[in-house]
């Protein structure tokens, strides 16, 4: 048996499409079609072949995170199959340690992705960054200003709703920063299935819309953004009379006001770091007054670039490090799902000097996580 895990060539875009249809059984046909004619790039796609036929794969979409108000450069991670008859023999992870070099030759520091299973990426050194709320509203005949439209149909208002994502998405850390032809693509990501949208509008802006597939059993909510709790509750009341019960996909600081409403959290969406380097000068571009002299150490098990010791603006050194953490538990804090004092509860950092640990806790305090993109 000959094994060559390599980049993706321009012949095996049909045997990952064909992999991806016969692993992803729910995906829609007309939504594989889309993705591979519209996302797909061999340059961040990575796959393994066995006697001439791909037997497992994934990849990758270049765009761009915000993280604590920066603009991160990233590549989502889609597609990550094997055929169920290849499965076990160690060939994921083969893919998966190719992929994160591939990406970071092609100068990206970030991978982050939506597992199907989170914990399943726990020894690859991706871990959580965001949390998902999802709030069930049972079907009812609520009063609504929000009205219902096919979101194939709405083309002309995607800019207005792009303004309203563009200011409901500034607060958030590890959401990817839109741009209007970014948003555009997304929205045709969506339509590529039976998906609608309601709109609130407010003095003929969009006040908050939610853009929502019905499936058998229930409408699934998969993007909303809006200017207040009041606007959301509103537009939300608008699905919930269509006669299924709704499930909508929020951040966790979220309010919706309809009586009978729940809600539970999951996490979301993962992170890996293809260059640990590029991360920190992205996050720090100069370093702090009183930082200059702090140093981390950074393990990693699959990206060996990644290993050394770093200044906060991600120069590499000899220096005797002040901490030393794993890349995947760095990458918690600096987009700050997790503190530095959290990870060290949790034992996931070894500190060698008390006092710089504290200042680069003060440095890195929480933020609110969220993440509607995925794969």
């Amino acid at each position: 048996m000959t094994k060559i895990v390599r980049m993706a060539k321009k012949q095996d875009k049909e045997g990952i499409k064909k992999l991806w249809s016969e692993v992803f059984v729910e995906d829609s046909e007309s939504f594989v079609e889309w993705f591979y004619e519209n996302r797909y790039n061999r340059a961040f796609s990575t796959c393994l072949e066995v006697d001439g036929e791909i037997v497992s794969a994934m990849q990758g979409y270049p765009f761009n995170l915000r993280i604590r108000g920066r603009i991160v450069q990233a590549s989502i991670l889609a597609g990550v199959s094997t055929y169920e008859k290849h499965r076990g023999k160690g060939f994921m992870s083969m893919v998966f340690k190719s992929h994160m070099e591939q990406i970071r030759d092609a100068g990206i520091p970030l991978v982050p992705h939506t597992p199907a299973n989170t914990p399943t990426f726990f020894s690859k050194g991706h871990y959580p960054v965001t949390e998902t709320k999802i709030v069930s509203i049972d079907a009812k005949n609520y009063e609504s200003k929000a009205q219902i439209f096919p979101l194939k149909e709405v083309k002309s208002e995607y800019g207005n709703m792009f303004a309203c994502y563009t200011k409901w998405s500034l607060p958030y850390s590890g959401i990817v920063a839109r741009t209007m032809s970014d948003f555009t693509l997304k929205m045709a990501d969506y339509c590529a299935d039976d998906t609608r949208v309601s709109i609130l509008y407010r003095d003929d802006n969009v006040a908050a819309y939610g853009v929502f597939y019905e499936l058998p059993e229930y409408i699934y909510v998969e993007e909303i953004a809006y200017d207040s709790s009041d606007s959301l509750t509103d537009m939300l009341k608008s699905i919930a009379t269509l006669g299924k019960e709704v499930r909508a996909k929020l951040p966790t600081d979220s309010v919706v006001n309809i009586e009978g409403a729940t809600s539970k959290t999951k996490l979301q969406g993962v992170m890996g770091v293809a260059n640990m380097s590029a991360f920190l000068k992205a996050m720090f571009p100069y370093i702090p007054k009183d930082y200059e002299d702090a140093c981390i150490e950074v393990v990693d098990r699959i990206v060996d670039t990644n290993n050394g010791v770093y200044k906060l603006d991600g120069s590499v050194g000899n220096e005797k490090p002040h901490i030393t953490i794993e890349a995947g538990r760095l990458a918690q804090v600096l987009c700050g799902f997790k503190t530095l004092d959290e990870q060290l509860a949790e034992n996931n950092v070894v500190v060698h000097d008390k006092n710089v640990f504290d200042k680069l806790n003060n440095l890195l305090p929480k933020e609110k996580c969220f993440i509607i993109d995925e794969y």
